[in-house]
């Protein structure tokens, strides 16, 4: 799957708020239809270069703070949060 961080992010700042890192991933596991977070921290170091840009310099998150982090922001595995379809249409994530 090829990435596009600006479509995303253009579409989160639609909402005029900022976007975080840990709402990418949870994006990027709605369109992959990950249902784990063990599944969902495999994306995210598999695209961790795309979803921060290749400036920074940072590790992946652990898992067990990626689960934590998205447990904070209302996050499901399998069905997502309420920003996500806030933001994109239900085709959009198909």
């Amino acid at each position: 799957m090829k990435i596009n961080p600006s479509l995303t992010k253009s579409a989160l700042n639609r909402r005029n708020q900022g976007f975080t890192l840990i709402e990418m991933i949870g994006v990027l596991a709605v369109k992959c239809k990950e249902k784990t977070y063990v599944g969902i921290h495999r994306l995210s170091t598999r695209y961790w270069q795309d979803l921060c840009g290749h400036e920074v310099t940072l590790p992946p998150i652990s898992e067990s703070q990626l689960r934590e982090r998205l447990k904070k922001i209302c996050f499901e595995p399998g069905t997502g949060a309420g920003y996500i379809y806030q933001i994109f249409s239900p085709d959009h994530l198909r």
